[in-house]
């Protein structure tokens, strides 16, 4: 408390001494004297400045705390972005959802419309090997069938009979009262 009274003293003291410098001036023109200006004396540190120290770290004032009005207005704010981002994040996610759900809907009709596609095509390829058909259009072609058929075998044999069936332990020649199932089952072809 003394300090802050000593500077006190010192700021009046400094005060008065220029106004009376000032005064002095302004007589001694009024009065005749040759126009000359006193200088101005500047003002001691001292005289007019507070005295200032350095502040250790612990010593510093804590920031002042922004007005509760600040505080809400701040909060009100930051809970309303927080909201709006929260609110276009769902939305995009919803879009992305919707698009995803129209391609999936699109690959499912297409898929459905080439298993459509897929089993029209199977029925025609059953119906073009049809033997009926096969032995009509070779009829329509002008072929004829041979008199006689002979059967080639891998040990160069050659037989007049029916093939070999190899479903008879063995290895005989089957008779004609095969079906066409059993003998295209045979060859591969058991579909």
């Amino acid at each position: 408390m003394a300090a802050t009274a000593t500077s006190s003293a010192r700021r009046a003291v400094g005060a008065v001494a220029a106004v009376a410098g000032r005064a002095a001036a302004e007589s001694s023109l009024r009065a005749g004297a040759p126009n000359r200006v006193a200088p101005e004396r500047r003002p001691t540190p001292s005289s007019t400045a507070p005295l200032l120290r350095a502040v250790a770290p612990d010593e510093r004032l804590p920031r002042p705390l922004r007005p509760a009005r600040e505080r809400r207005i701040i909060a009100l704010f930051a809970t309303g972005l927080i909201l709006t981002l929260g609110l276009v994040a769902n939305l995009a996610i919803h879009v992305q959802t919707t698009q995803g759900q129209f391609r999936l809907d699109r690959l499912q009709s297409d898929a459905t419309s080439k298993e459509v596609a897929y089993q029209k095509l199977r029925v025609e390829v059953a119906r073009l090997e049809a033997p009926q058909r096969v032995v009509a259009e070779a009829k329509r072609l002008g072929m004829v069938e041979p008199p006689e058929v002979r059967y080639l075998a891998p040990n160069g044999s050659t037989s007049a009979s029916a093939p070999p069936d190899p479903s008879l332990p063995d290895g005989s020649a089957g008779g004609g009262a095969q079906s066409w199932s059993q003998v295209k089952s045979h060859l591969g072809g058991g579909r």
